[in-house]
């Protein structure tokens, strides 16, 4: 079958299409880099034609090829811009790329002119040294290029016509080499005005530019902006680490669009995401279902596809709440899909089949290599249309959607790269003690995400690679190394040597990440390397995996062929970490925790690890100094006050400082308090934030049952539609249901933005006829930190202060958390509800923080505002009724990690738990504050529940709900859970290694530096509840107790 798209095609050229973008907004912002303007559109276009002409002056003319060998900035941009402005055609050349790689892309493509810019790093001017050594290359260096004037000179640009060459990208190559496609301007600019429209762009947008030069889709990123008047918005790599980093990003530079890898999507939280984001475009490889849909859920995500041979995007889509298979989306306009069999006949229905494209965004081919490109690029047999054969097999959906089904190759994408694993295999065989090889995309271990390059080695039989393993006295005598660790020293020289000489020749992201040697290959029967059998075989376990490696054997130097780099003690340990929660065999002391995979779980589980091994390795500090060298030093140099930060902790003179009235705040409080006070004995028009979350759904459900109110959702969404949508989704995972429809108005908005960014019609007309609020929204993370939080929790809290006091008197109701007290210095005896937090000095953890920080200052506005009720609730757990729990509920977590690792610590009788069924704290919610405003006396209320479960209770419980004899889970001592946590951490996965951080209490003096990860904060506590009870035992409310049938009730749920 076949699909085009007949919209009109977009047939301008790039430069002329710019200089009307240019003639538009002159004084627009367009390159902001570190949030700095360093160029705006008619500066810009001034730098670009001026080096343009020296380009010219060089007789650069079309069809010819520029190098640019410049880092991700200001001055690649400006090259880019110069070689289009002087007809010519540009090639990325990184200048990280290995000499010989560089080498061979110059030779390719005939390049006699190279622009560097040597002001930026060393790594331009070692190139520039490298380029200057070849033969016919003339190296041009940017911060030596002065300004020339552009009166009465014209530009090459004026001569190029839609099939002349735009550039040219070297790809991973299945032959051993990379391959060049030679892409023409005659689909670019018709591609990007598509993607312009598609991702909401304008001259106000900002767009973050996230994504290699080395990879073309970076065209989009930079023509999206350019052609629309937006700025693009570039950031130095280590701000860009996946995570927090990258939210924080996100969040101080108000970007509104970015394009990131799949892989790198999934390490971010949506809830993390500033209101400031409007777009996120994900593509080059699938994305996990889950993934779409939570963060569909919070912006627009559109997935896009389309391979280099067609110039960057030839479809998109807009992936929804419901995404439940990968889409590739509908052809953009000048591009037809065809699905056709082996015989090139076309497919009807549903039968799957390889895409070929037609139209207007085909590649000229490649580059020196006829017999690829007449292989690739094909003749249509009935139409006669010129085909690019993609490799891609796809089915058409009953909607006339196209569905990614996989590879017809072996071609892979790696965090957005795409690798051809011939070409690594190529090279590995280029070795000369490899005989055989195979490299695969692998998931570091059973049940995780995370993804790595693994290669396969079968040895020569004189290479000294050998199957097996060397005992420490057969090598004592020849190496001079520490042989405490127990590993396999004679593979480990020779795979350290055959590492260097694969990062001689391949780019970074080309490199494994794994290396095992295999004696011999599974092979078959045709003698081929027997690929099925090496993704179903499992990946040798490392020495730390094994239980051979211990904090005191570090050893404090590494040989590396003829050299040694010396590492610490810790060092050494931090290298083994990682390596064994990031799956990969090859680490050194600049090496990079998030560059090599790691995500929020990866930093639980190397917490764990190291803590087996003997160094407690706080989050914070893995999070904030994700360096090998330098997390070593932080840990060997901890001082009193990096101690505090190191733990997590934060004083609370600094959180008042931050949180003090604004003067804007103190004027609008004063205002209010002039307003004529009117106070509701019941609410009439209620306004509810965060009703699309566990707690906030019931607290909705709660309140359609016990009043006639007007009910007011805000809910980040698109539309009203899209927004109810959500909260019928939110109340359907409790099993209910919104009932009378006509109660309800969603307010499609965001806590977090100044008038959760509604414009001042929408906020006036809430602020004249809510009366009452209910604010529950909040962001949960238990390894963020205040900074990451504050946007959130305190900001957005300060926002519904700003309602509050806007408009008619309104009241209140504040759902704060008990974490307010346990996550401090005074988590010890009775935590009584008149306690206003005056005399708390240490609070731990962003998540409590941030609730500190709003609590105390919804008190500092004294009354004025509006009657306040404040609602601590204790640790909310699952449906009593139900079971069911929350999405990531930490119990949940715990229970889950401890019957994977299958044992667990004897503990004493008094370590508990609080735990608070969500429909009983959302019952007390509802009941108190309604209480409240009928007899006008606002309090503070204790909801949690008055008999803890005790640790011991719970894991009994475990064991019977595990086996019938109850040896399911195996009670160790301390000491004895600690080495078998060392023997299992190569099972060690999320939820394995959340138990073992929940359980920090238990290990000693590393208690300080992983107590936000406590979930027994209760222990040593009594949750004073008299406001509570005086309301609530009346009315026959009593939180249930954790008997044993609610315990096996959760249990079973939990357990599955």
């Amino acid at each position: 079958m076949s699909n085009s798209n007949s919209s009109a095609v977009d047939h301008a050229l790039f430069i002329p299409a710019f200089e009307s973008i240019v003639a538009k907004y002159p004084g627009n912002a367009a390159v902001i880099v570190a949030g700095e303007v360093v160029f705006t559109y008619a500066q810009l276009a001034h730098r670009a034609r001026s080096i343009a002409l020296k380009l010219q002056s060089e007789g650069v003319q079309p069809e010819d090829v520029v190098g640019i060998s410049i880092e991700k900035s200001a001055d690649y941009i400006c090259a880019m811009l110069a070689i289009w402005y002087a007809g010519a055609a540009f090639v990325p050349m990184d200048p990280v790329l290995p000499a010989e790689r560089l080498q061979y892309m110059a030779d390719e493509a005939s390049v006699k002119i190279v622009l560097v810019s040597c002001t930026l790093a060393s790594s331009s001017a070692n190139r520039r040294a490298s380029f200057a050594n070849m033969t016919g290359v003339k190296v041009l260096d940017l911060a030596e290029q002065s300004e020339q004037s552009e009166l009465g000179e014209s530009f090459g640009y004026a001569a190029v016509g839609p099939n002349d060459l735009a550039y040219l990208i070297f790809t991973s190559g299945s032959t051993g080499r990379p391959k060049g496609v030679l892409v023409t301007h005659r689909g670019v600019v018709s591609f990007l005005h598509a993607q312009i429209a598609a991702f909401d762009l304008d001259s106000e947008s900002r767009s973050l530019w996230y994504l290699s030069t080395s990879f073309d889709a970076s065209v989009s990123d930079l023509g999206t902006a350019f052609l629309s008047g937006a700025a693009i918005c570039i950031e130095p790599a280590e701000r860009l680490q996946p995570g927090n980093g990258l939210e924080q990003i996100l969040a101080d530079r108000a970007i509104t669009y970015v394009d990131i890898p799949p892989s790198i999507l999934r390490l971010l939280d949506p809830a993390a995401l500033p209101p400031s984001l409007k777009t996120i475009v994900i593509g080059g490889e699938a994305c996990a279902l889950d993934v779409v849909r939570s963060f569909a859920a919070k912006v627009k995500l559109v997935n896009v596809y389309g391979p280099t041979e067609s110039t960057v995007c030839t479809s998109l889509g807009q992936c929804g709440v419901d995404w439940s298979r990968p889409l590739i989306g509908l052809p953009l306009p000048g591009i037809t899909y065809h699905l056709l069999d082996e015989d090139l006949n076309e497919i009807d229905g549903s039968e799957p089949g390889q895409l070929h494209i037609a139209g207007i965004g085909l590649a000229r081919g490649y580059l020196n290599r006829p017999d690829l490109t007449e292989a690739k690029f094909i003749e249509h047999p009935r139409t006669g249309e010129r085909l690019y054969r993609t490799g891609d097999l796809v089915t058409c959906t009953e909607d006339g959607q196209y569905q990614f089904l996989g590879r017809t190759d072996r071609q892979v994408k790696l965090r957005g790269m795409l690798v051809e694993p011939e070409e690594i295999e190529a090279r590995l065989l280029q070795f000369a003690g490899v005989k055989r090889a195979a490299v695969l995309k692998r998931p570091v271990k059973p049940g995780v995400a995370r993804e790595i390059l693994v290669a396969f080695v079968e040895p020569n039989n004189d290479s000294g690679l050998e199957s097996g393993r060397y005992s420490n006295a057969d090598m004592e005598a020849d190496l001079d190394l520490d042989l405490s660790l127990g590993m396999d020293l004679s593979r480990r020289l020779d795979l350290v040597e055959l590492r260097e000489h694969l990062a001689q020749v391949l780019p970074k992201w080309m490199l494994p990440q794994r290396i095992e040697v295999l004696n011999p290959m599974p092979l078959t029967v045709t003698g081929k390397v027997d690929l099925s059998a090496l993704r179903a075989r499992q990946l040798e376990l490392d020495a730390v995996s094994r239980g051979e490696v211990t904090g005191a054997a570090a050893s404090s130097s590494l040989a590396s062929g003829s050299t040694t780099v010396v590492l610490s003690p810790t060092e050494r340990l931090l290298t083994q970490v990682y390596k064994q929660v990031l799956g990969v065999d090859s680490v050194g002391k600049d090496d990079h925790f998030f560059d090599l995979g790691g995500d929020s779980f990866a930093v639980v589980e190397a917490c764990v690890v190291a803590s087996a091994l003997g160094v407690a390795l706080p989050p914070t500090l893995l999070i904030t100094h994700p360096l090998v060298s330098e997390l070593a030093s932080v840990l060997n140099n901890l001082s009193r006050e990096q101690s505090l930060t190191a733990s997590g902790g934060m004083l609370c003179s600094a959180i008042r400082q931050d949180i003090s009235l604004s003067a804007e705040f103190e004027a609008m409080l004063e205002r209010a308090a002039q307003r004529q006070q009117v106070q509701e004995k019941q609410p009439g028009n209620i306004f509810l934030t965060g009703a699309t979350g566990f707690l906030g759904a019931r607290l909705l459900s709660e309140l359609l049952e016990n009043t006639n109110a007007q009910i007011y959702c805000l809910v980040r969404a698109d539309s009203e539609e899209a927004g109810f949508e959500r909260i019928e989704r939110a109340l359907g995972k409790h099993g209910l249901a919104v009932g009378d429809r006509s109660r309800l108005r969603v307010i499609c908005g965001t806590v977090d933005a100044r008038q959760f960014g509604l414009n001042d019609l929408i906020w006036n007309e809430l602020a004249d006829q809510i009366d009452t609020i209910y604010h529950c929204a909040a962001q949960v993370n238990n390894l963020a930190s205040y900074d990451e939080l504050r946007q959130s929790n305190v900001v957005g809290t300060q926002e519904v202060a700003r309602l509050l006091c806007s408009g008619r008197s309104k009241c209140l109701h504040y759902i704060s958390t008990l974490s307010v007290f346990v996550a401090t210095d005074c988590n010890h005896g009775v935590l009584l509800e008149s306690d206003h937090l005056d005399d708390t000095a240490i609070v731990y953890g962003g998540y409590a923080q941030t609730k500190w920080a709003a609590e105390v200052f919804l008190r500092s506005l004294g009354g004025k505002a509006g009657p306040i009720t404040y609602h601590r609730l204790g640790l909310i757990t699952g449906d009593s009724v139900t079971g069911k729990c929350a999405d990531h509920d930490f119990l949940d977590l715990f229970v889950n990690g401890l019957s994977s690792l299958g044992c667990a610590p004897q503990v004493s009788d008094d370590i508990s738990v609080d735990i608070t069924p969500v429909d009983y704290a959302a019952k007390a919610v509802i009941k108190l504050s309604l209480a409240a405003m009928a007899s006008s006396k606002f309090d503070t209320y204790h909801i949690a529940n008055s008999k803890s479960l005790t640790l011991k209770t719970l894991l009994a419980a475990m064991q019977a709900i595990n086996s019938g004899d109850g040896k399911g889970l195996e009670i160790v001592s301390p000491s004895q859970f600690q080495k078998q946590l060392l023997s299992r951490v190569s099972i060690l996965g999320g939820a394995e290694s959340a138990a073992c951080m929940a359980l920090c209490r238990l290990t000693g003096s590393d208690f300080e530096f992983f107590r936000t990860m406590d979930l027994f904060q209760a222990t040593d506590v009594v949750f004073d509840d008299r406001n509570t009870k005086s309301i609530l035992s009346p009315l026959g409310i009593v939180c249930p107790a954790p008997s044993d049938e609610l315990v096996r009730l959760y249990l079973e749920q939990m357990l599955g």
